[in-house]
């Protein structure tokens, strides 16, 4: 939660919501065609290869026309 916190401070984004193991993100507003780029560490403790869910944005109360992007593809190793 600290990072999020800090992303907020700093203005990267102006809301965020921890649902289980989903991370949702807001902004009040973007301009079209704006790009909004987040980073964030992650520990990965279990070696193995995982798809996460599937990404979607949409503007707040429209979520009838929603945009979709496949889900991260990470692979974890044991060193």
């Amino acid at each position: 939660h600290d990072q999020l916190k800090e992303l907020v401070k700093s203005g990267a984004i102006d809301f965020y919501e921890v649902l289980g193991r989903d991370v949702v993100l807001y902004w009040r507003d973007m301009a079209p065609e704006q790009v909004a780029e987040v980073r964030m560490s992650c520990i990965a403790a279990v070696p193995g290869k995982y798809t996460g869910a599937a990404s979607r944005a949409y503007l707040y109360y429209t979520d009838n026309d929603k945009w979709w992007v496949e889900g991260l593809r990470v692979t974890i190793t044991h060193e």
